[in-house]
């Protein structure tokens, strides 16, 4: 992520909201700023509206990551380079190491 502008990541989001046609006061005060004006002293964000961004940012997510055989899976965690499921057939000891005949 060396190269990447994370910010960025908040400009796609502010579109997703924008473009779900979320109220402008939630949009700018998810986004952190705060609007001017008289819009800025009388609106406010309601409980309904957060939910509503909620629903539709999931719902986004949920076509992201597809449906049925088109699950997308991410890179991580990933598997385990020895298979736990079977058993190791003896513990060997510091001391059981060391002791050469």
């Amino acid at each position: 992520m060396a190269t990447k502008r994370i910010y960025l990541l908040r400009h796609g989001h502010k579109e997703w909201l924008d473009e779900d046609g979320h109220p402008r006061v939630a949009v700018e005060t998810r986004m952190g700023h705060e609007l001017g004006g008289v819009e800025g002293v009388y609106a406010n964000v309601t409980p309904g509206m957060e939910s509503r961004i909620a629903e539709s940012l999931q719902e986004r997510w949920e076509k992201f990551v597809g449906e049925g055989e088109d699950v997308w899976l991410p890179p991580f965690p990933s598997p385990f380079p020895v298979d736990h499921s079977i058993p190791v057939p003896h513990q060997v000891s510091a001391r059981s190491a060391l002791d050469v005949d």
